[in-house]
């Protein structure tokens, strides 16, 4: 037993023999760059001096990992309310009703929304030689070839056409109608259209965002309107598919001096809001939001 504790005695002497004159005569990196040692050693204190600063930080996330990270604290969820800055909305999501309109889910792995429109918003990510306008033009006058507007009259005995029909039935009956279902129809109002292209715009890759108000002319309200901003050329500027003519107006400017046509674009004074789909509950014709 001794022989063998004396052998490997002698064993672990050459080598740590060995290493210290392979660490003592420089290597051929350290002669091409003789300064390699020392930042290698300061980087080596600069990570230990990190480590034992944030001690507590990494035995919390060991802690988490074990446990599959269950009570980790999660990313607060961006802000998904349009009314509040250029924010994307979440990938399903439910448009709330009010008045004669049904609730409307809006899914945009729905096959119409996507052979129909995303399809073509898409592509035009692969064209940056088109200008931003040229694209929107682009998608609207797709979408306006897919949809046409309803019209303003939205009772059903004063204007039975399809539009109304089908709302009054999905209204009466307390279901989700989905964006898919006015595709087919080809029939939409401002509502069904402003979220049509807050979809395409999102797909093309710009910076957009929903607005719910109101429209002024000559001091009284019309009535609600729903339509999209888009962020180009370093500002915010109105994108309304439903109007064409108020395109690339300032939407402040809209607000406080109105458009050329003497029209006045109030935001966030009207109307239903967005929720998202896992925030939606519905029991017979009763809605929760």
């Amino acid at each position: 037993m001794s022989c063998i504790s004396q052998k490997t005695n002698r064993i672990i002497l050459a080598l740590a023999a060995l290493m210290l004159i392979v660490s003592s005569t420089p290597n051929q990196a350290e002669a091409r760059d003789p300064g390699m040692r020392q930042r290698v050693l300061a980087n080596i204190a600069a990570s230990k001096k990190f480590r034992q600063e944030n001690k507590g930080a990494y035995a919390k996330w060991f802690r988490a990992s074990k446990n599959g990270f269950r009570n980790w604290p999660k990313r607060p969820a961006p802000n998904r309310n349009p009314r509040t800055g250029p924010t994307n909305v979440p990938h399903n999501y439910v448009i709330r009703g009010g008045g004669s309109q049904p609730s409307v889910l809006v899914d945009k792995s729905e096959r119409r929304l996507k052979r129909n429109i995303r399809r073509k918003a898409a592509k035009l990510r692969m064209k940056p030689n088109m200008k931003p306008w040229e694209k929107i033009d682009y998608l609207q006058k797709v979408i306006r070839q897919k949809v046409k507007h309803a019209g303003n009259e939205l009772d059903v005995k004063k204007n039975p056409n399809k539009y109304n029909r089908f709302n009054k039935k999905m209204s009466s009956s307390g279901k989700l109608a989905q964006l898919g279902d006015y595709l087919k129809m080809h029939k939409v109002v401002c509502r069904e259209m402003a979220h049509i292209t807050q979809v395409a715009l999102e797909d093309a890759g710009f910076k957009s965002r929903l607005v719910y108000g109101t429209i002024k002319k000559k001091g009284k309200i019309i009535g609600g309107h729903a339509w999209n901003e888009v962020y180009v050329d370093k500002k915010w500027q109105i994108v309304d598919t439903t109007n064409l003519k108020f395109n690339k107006t300032d939407p402040k400017v809209a607000a406080n001096k109105g458009t050329k046509n003497g029209w006045i674009w109030q935001r966030d004074t009207y109307g239903p809001r967005v929720v998202p789909k896992e925030q939606y509950r519905q029991s017979g014709s009763h809605f929760w939001f």
